[in-house]
């Protein structure tokens, strides 16, 4: 809603019945932990001049235990172990100018697949996109050596910048109906 300027930690944290956000341009904080495994949460537009806090959409979906298999060096030994996972369902992902993202802002994000970053954001942690294994394009309006300068880490995630100039570029949008199980929901897809 226009007029609120901040978003409290822990405030929408494990709200598993949220399935987007769009921050209005009047928010200019979130604070720590705010989105934190909002089990349904798959996309998140965030306004411009807004400072994320550490961990504020990270580890998002499917708390699940796994059985695996360790033959690793670690000092536990070989064998099977239970481990927790986290996946998230945040697919796709828009920031606005000038945004400080925080630490782990969007750690084990894991379907998250496209960022979008517009130009001017000042800060992003190293780690807050880690374990978002599923990322494949960043879009930052800004030119290459703005995004070289924010020294931002995205994995093997494609950046295309500004002055990329793919040879064709279509976007498509494609509304998926809801069912029995499952929420409708709008699909974009760019290709360029």
């Amino acid at each position: 809603e226009d007029g609120v300027t901040y978003v409290g930690s822990y405030t929408f944290s494990e709200l598993t019945a949220l399935t987007e956000v769009t921050l209005a341009d009047s928010v200019t904080e979130i604070g720590d932990h705010a989105f934190q495994r909002c089990t349904s949460l798959e996309t998140v537009t965030i306004g411009k001049d807004v400072t994320l806090g550490d961990y504020a959409f990270s580890l998002n979906k499917d708390n699940a235990f796994h059985l695996k298999n360790y033959d690793d060096d670690s000092g536990l030994g070989s064998g099977k172990r239970f481990y927790y996972e986290f996946r998230s369902p945040i697919k796709s992902l828009t920031i606005g100018e000038n945004a400080v993202i925080g630490k782990n802002a969007f750690a084990g994000c894991s379907n998250l697949t496209t960022v979008i970053i517009e130009e001017g954001v000042s800060e992003i942690d190293e780690t807050a996109f880690s374990d978002c294994g599923a990322l494949e394009n960043c879009y930052f309006e800004g030119s290459e050596e703005q995004w070289e300068d924010l020294g931002a880490d995205i994995g093997d995630a494609t950046i295309h910048t500004e002055s990329a100039e793919p040879e064709s570029h279509v976007e498509t949008k494609q509304t998926i109906a809801p069912t029995c199980t499952e929420q409708g929901y709008d699909l974009y897809t760019c290709s360029c």
